[in-house]
C-alpha cells in the first residue's frame, strides 16, 4: 500500500505523520508492502526547486518520541501522485488548495478514492489508542 500524507507546507504536520507511521510499521515488522511519503499543497516552503527541511520544533518533538527522520525536504503534491498512491491522509482541508480537475478526480473517479480519505486528527486519535494495524 502506498500512503501519502498531505498538508499545506510539508515541513511540520505531514512529515511528522509520515515518520510516525513509518515508525509504527517498523515496530510491528510491517514495512514490506508499504511505501509512506508526504507532500504539500503549496510551494511556499520550496525555493528554486529545493524544499525547506522539517520545522525544527517538529523534528525535536519526533526525537522526544525516539523518531529520528533523515534529511527530509518539502515537496509539492503533483497530479501524477494521484495515480501513484492508494491512500491520502490530509492534515486539514488541504485538498481545497488543489485545482478543480484534481479535486474532481479525487471525489468522483470510480475506485480512485476507495474510501481511503482521512482527516489527520481522526487517524491520530486512533494511533494513540493503538487501534491502527492491529493483528
Amino acid at each position: 500500500m502506498r500512503i501519502m500524507f498531505v498538508c499545506h507546507g510539508n515541513i511540520c504536520r505531514s512529515p511528522m505523520a509520515e515518520f510516525i507511521l513509518k515508525d509504527m510499521l517498523s515496530a510491528r515488522g510491517m514495512t514490506d508492502g508499504f511505501y509512506v511519503a508526504s507532500s504539500a499543497t503549496s510551494s511556499e516552503e520550496i525555493y528554486r526547486g529545493v524544499g525547506n527541511p522539517i520545522y525544527p520544533p517538529a523534528r525535536r518533538e519526533l526525537a522526544m518520541h525516539g523518531i529520528f527522520p533523515p534529511d527530509k525536504r518539502a515537496v509539492r503534491l503533483i497530479r501524477d501522485d494521484l495515480d501513484k498512491y492508494d491512500m491520502f491522509i490530509v492534515m486539514d482541508e488541504a485538498t481545497s488548495a488543489l485545482d478543480n480537475e484534481t479535486q474532481e478526480k479525487i471525489q468522483t473517479e470510480p475506485g480512485f478514492w476507495a474510501g481511503w480519505y482521512f482527516l489527520f486528527h481522526n487517524w491520530w486519535d486512533c494511533y494513540h489508542k493503538d487501534c491502527v494495524f492491529r493483528s
